[in-house]
């Protein structure tokens, strides 16, 4: 198996861990947790767990430099904390479909950015499948249908904050996995995360969640973070920022097909429309003959290595 292959099966992992995530979150939010209560114990959780199972993984390379570790920090709370903040808060304010577009802007964002930054050449076949998986995403969020009811514009800022701080996680997970092993990029940045939202969380809720709420945060820690993330992690650093971006927007067809299975939430033509030109332009991008020939090059690569 190529490493190009490897790359787009972890991401596409995590696209499908991560899609579960609005399901459980509005499980918890019907259970009277708060947002920032919610992401608390989901890092705590999540936290806890890798650090059981990191050092058996890793071992020595857990060690590392301080200055590596305030990247891993920063990326964690720059990143990712304050992509969740925006998420979540989102959610709480508009329905899941425009929360889950406003996210999405952040494909479009991350690519233009790693050819800014990382000097990624923005060539014209991954504009257009980046256009093609922009409108299925546009569709099978429904977010026309979304537009005909009143918008709250204070969970608009919050949802595209998200979209701009995963951009951010993005691009720096593209540095920070450069020289370091993704689980332990992802030890640290959770760990960072977990204290970062239990200063943040007010302290009597979270003294007082009930094991219920506990249960579902840790759910979310395990399954919605730690296996998302490792994934997405090492995907970034077989296959790049910009074409993970890309590949991770399985994520919404997988969101509507999981709520059509246990909610009984049913696809509009439009919605099935939307995924397949997601799944469409995914398989372009995948099994194109430009994606034949960089594979060709990295295996070259490897070689000399």
């Amino acid at each position: 198996m190529s490493q190009r292959t490897k790359g787009f099966l972890l991401v596409l992992i995590s696209a499908l861990s991560f899609s579960i995530l609005p399901i459980i979150g509005k499980i918890a939010y019907s259970m009277g947790i708060s947002p920032l209560n919610l992401l608390a114990w989901r890092f705590v959780t999540a936290a806890f767990a890798i650090w059981l199972i990191s050092p058996f993984l890793v071992g020595k390379r857990l060690i590392v430099k301080k200055v590596d570790l305030l990247h891993f920090v920063l990326q964690g709370i720059i990143g990712y904390g304050f992509a969740s903040i925006g998420f979540f808060t989102a959610l709480t304010y508009l329905n899941a479909s425009l929360v889950s577009i406003l996210l999405y802007l952040y494909p479009s964002l991350v690519t233009i950015f790693a050819s800014v930054v990382f000097k990624e050449r923005l060539t014209k076949h991954r504009l257009a499948v980046l256009i093609i998986t922009f409108i299925g995403s546009l569709l099978v969020t429904n977010i026309f249908q979304a537009t005909s009811s009143p918008i709250v514009w204070r969970g608009i800022l919050w949802g595209i904050l998200s979209a701009v701080a995963y951009s951010v996680f993005n691009l720096y997970s593209q540095k920070t996995t450069a020289n370091a092993h993704p689980l332990v990029v992802s030890t640290y940045s959770l760990t960072a995360m977990a204290v970062f939202f239990v200063l943040l969380a007010p302290r009597e809720e979270f003294l007082n969640t009930n094991p219920k709420g506990i249960a579902i945060a840790g759910i979310i820690g395990i399954v919605c973070t730690i296996l998302p993330i490792v994934s997405y992690l090492a995907g970034i650093k077989l296959i790049g920022a910009g074409k993970a971006a890309i590949i991770s927007t399985f994520e919404p067809a997988f969101t509507i097909i999981l709520a059509f299975v246990f909610l009984k939430e049913s696809l509009t033509l439009l919605q099935t429309l939307g995924a397949l030109l997601i799944f469409g332009g995914v398989l372009a991008l995948q099994f194109s003959k430009t994606a034949a020939r960089e594979v060709q090059l990295e295996d070259q690569q490897n070689i000399g290595l």
